[in-house]
């Protein structure tokens, strides 16, 4: 899959993603546990649920950790508590291998 006319990468499946979020919401509200709120998406989109007041920057942390240590590029950090957010983050696999080797990286930028 490429990125959309918008640019962004699997646009179309996290707009789809997104909008599931927002109907599970509208259906069970908020309250329960992370599990109960579970579903994987084809090995794409990684989800990381919460069911937190806010999201924090340790949940977007959390996230940005398993993107870097997995293939997959996109990641949406759903929080299903009043009231409900979602944050999507990218981690390219370019980027990742630049931090595989930072000092392969760095002679080859400087050549």
């Amino acid at each position: 899959m490429e990125p959309q006319g918008d640019g962004l990468k699997y646009a179309e499946l996290t707009d789809k993603i997104v909008g599931v979020f927002f109907d599970v919401y509208n259906e069970l509200s908020h309250g329960f546990l992370e599990s109960v709120y579970e579903e994987s998406v084809e090995n794409l989109i990684l989800l990381e649920l919460k069911c937190a007041r806010v999201l924090e920057r340790a949940h977007d942390a959390q996230l940005l950790h398993y993107l870097r240590s997995t293939n997959i590029e996109v990641g949406l950090l759903l929080n299903f508590d009043l009231p409900p957010q979602f944050r999507r983050l990218l981690f390219d696999n370019e980027r990742k291998k630049i931090r595989e080797n930072p000092c392969k990286s760095v002679a080859k930028v400087s050549a």
